[in-house]
């Protein structure tokens, strides 16, 4: 197996598969005697598994196939039985009339194309890669890029908002060494980033500014911003107290509702390991976690240069009525309950931790209203658990837990 080429061993993939049917079809037409052994032999077996010990961590990885490169030909009508002439690497020639030099000395297994285009991206005098990168870190924090459509920076693209902007992010991003952690740092300590997304029509610069730039390209005022359901999940988690924050390892498999468990992954073991951050969570193309596909998870066969971004009836439906939001809600008032006597106390924490910002002396007086209410209309033994749950729940819900004002 050792001398087999790629392809070889690819081959022996597919006939291993084939066999593992036949072999169970081949069963079944055994006769009286030998089927009895085979069905022995397969408790035996079954009896035996538990004994292996489990299976290493897997990763995908990409090798090249050699120093060589195989021939490239121009296909006839895209069929690979028509080839035509021999095609040889190069770059992109509508971004690039260079020559790659592809060969790379001292490496003995690689052809170098991959190294040559890395290369050619990263290099000084290159500022598309930069711009792309320095867009979608822009988008990521304020909503909506600096050109607005990150896929195309092409003439049939937006132009970008503030073009001196975008390339001194560009040029500052390269003297950092590409460093995504500076970039971060840089935009969500900015002015810009620090606004707020309310506007008061009401105010003199605030209107003008309003009817000169409606849809705020300017950026003159903050981008409201719903959280994606991954990270709605990673901070209900977190009010919970129940966020596992452990990195790297195999994908995590949270509880699935039991409509869908039947046909889906199985959760894992330790219920710890099914709290993991979100970035974590196992991912199917064609069954996708609910929560995060009801608040616009992408179409995971296609590439997304940026999230949709809609208001749903199935949205409220499921932070309202689904396990995981009520146990989530229950397990956060459980935990404030043991640390402190006071409700009052209670109320503000609960404010601050889902809202980010101490409550006005208003919303406590209401918050400390329903939940004496709750607890005069429960069953004494749960009273004021219940009672609190239920407001954390409510808080779960508001606009200001799901939006980024």
């Amino acid at each position: 197996p050792d001398k087999r080429t790629p392809y070889q061993k690819q081959i022996a993939l597919l006939a291993e598969l084939q066999m593992k049917r036949a072999e169970k079809e081949a069963a079944l037409k055994l006769p009286p005697d030998k089927k009895e052994r085979y069905q022995e032999l397969e408790r035996l077996l079954a009896a035996a598994r538990p004994q292996k010990p489990p299976p290493l961590p897997v990763a995908m990885a990409v090798t090249d196939i050699g120093r060589e490169p195989p021939r490239t030909h121009r296909l006839s009508g895209g069929d690979w039985r028509k080839p035509r002439e021999e095609i040889d690497p190069g770059f992109p020639e509508f971004l690039s009339t260079d020559t790659p030099d592809t060969r790379l000395d001292g490496i003995q297994q690689s052809t170098g194309r991959r190294a040559a285009l890395a290369r050619w991206l990263t290099r000084r005098d290159n500022p598309l890669t930069a711009r792309v990168l320095v867009n979608r870190l822009w988008q990521h924090h304020f909503g909506l890029g600096i050109i607005a459509t990150p896929n195309d920076f092409g003439v049939q693209g937006d132009p970008p908002t503030h073009p001196e902007l975008l390339d001194w992010l560009a040029v500052e991003f390269m003297e950092h060494g590409w460093s995504v952690k500076h970039m971060h740092r840089l935009m969500v300590l900015s002015a810009s980033y620090c606004q707020t997304s309310r506007i008061d029509p009401g105010a003199p610069e605030q209107a003008k500014a309003l009817n000169a730039d409606r849809e705020n390209k300017l950026l003159w005022h903050a981008r409201r911003r719903r959280l994606e359901g991954e990270s709605s999940r990673d901070n209900m988690l977190r009010l919970a107290g129940e966020l596992n924050p452990r990195m790297f390892g195999p994908s995590a498999r949270p509880r699935l509702p039991d409509r869908i468990s039947t046909y889906a992954w199985k959760p894992d073991a330790n219920p710890n390991d099914q709290k993991r951050r979100s970035i974590y969570v196992f991912a199917r193309r064609n069954m996708r976690y609910p929560l995060f596909d009801a608040f616009d998870l992408p179409d995971m066969h296609n590439s997304c240069a940026r999230r949709t971004q809609t208001t749903t009836a199935p949205q409220a439906l499921l932070m309202l009525n689904s396990d995981f939001t009520l146990e989530r809600a229950r397990q956060w008032a459980a935990g404030m309950l043991a640390h402190h006597d006071s409700l009052r106390d209670v109320i503000a924490l609960a404010y601050r931790g889902a809202w980010g910002r101490p409550a006005t002396e208003e919303e406590i007086g209401l918050g400390l209203g329903f939940v004496r209410q709750e607890i005069a209309s429960s069953p004494a033994g749960t009273a004021r658990l219940d009672a609190v749950a239920d407001f954390c729940h409510a808080l779960l819900n508001a606009n200001e837990f799901l939006y980024v004002d």
